[in-house]
């Protein structure tokens, strides 16, 4: 599905490569082919009060100003399934492309009419805020954007177990030769850890399995939200 955002052509913002913040994922100028003609920072974030995506921009990498008047630039319900986003976070490939991807899930949807329960799927079965997938997209202009839903229940007879899918962040994999997503994920009910798998070019299908990445020491404990630097 292809989306147009009209607030960015007048911004015509060049950003690079990605980096995280407590709050949200800044893409920065850090590289690529358009580094002399920088302008800003470019900073995406959710909030709680509306599951859509936001933006800030910030001419110095410390002080941000929202975007669309603080309102959502995309609203939740029109780009993931389960009418929220949460998560964001933004990469500049090498290629000069924007390689967003958000975590597919709306923790008050029972309230706001969404769904009949609490959750899509049984809390004691798949654990809080359990969901199946991610939203990705991408733009070579910040203004349109190709979306796509990946729903990871799908993947294999396994994964039909999952019980989330959270916090997605892009870097290139330089031995893969290949786009790789690395988010938090758990089967069932079961402890959070961290996995990762490869995307395609076009940021629209995965290319293999997902894979182990990292696991904490103490299996009581769980792993989430990593940001490989």
């Amino acid at each position: 599905m292809n989306l147009r955002f009209t607030l960015f052509s007048a911004i015509a913002l060049a950003l690079a490569s990605s980096c995280n913040t407590k709050s949200g994922s800044v893409a920065q100028a850090d590289g690529g082919s358009q580094t002399d003609t920088l302008s800003a920072y470019l900073m995406v974030f959710h909030q709680d009060a509306t599951h859509g995506l936001h933006m800030a921009v910030s001419e110095d990498g410390y002080t941000f100003k929202a975007l669309n008047g603080g309102a959502p630039v995309f609203s939740g319900d029109t780009i993931a399934l389960q009418n929220g986003i949460r998560d964001p976070h933004i990469y500049r490939g090498a290629d000069d492309n924007f390689y967003l991807s958000m975590t597919d899930l709306h923790i008050y949807a029972q309230r706001e009419g969404f769904h009949d329960t609490e959750w899509e799927r049984p809390g004691k079965d798949y654990g809080w805020g359990n969901n199946r997938g991610l939203v990705l997209m991408k733009s070579s202009d910040l203004v349109n954007w190709k979306r796509v839903n990946l729903q990871f229940d799908s993947i294999s007879p396994e994964y039909a177990e999952v019980g989330c899918v959270w916090a997605p962040e892009t870097i290139y994999d330089d031995k893969a030769g290949e786009l790789m997503i690395y988010y938090t994920s758990r089967f069932g009910d079961g402890p959070n850890k961290l996995y990762s798998v490869h995307v395609s070019e076009d940021y629209d299908r995965l290319l293999d399995e997902p894979r182990l990445l990292y696991t904490y020491p103490d299996s009581s404990k769980s792993a989430i939200d990593a940001d490989i630097t």
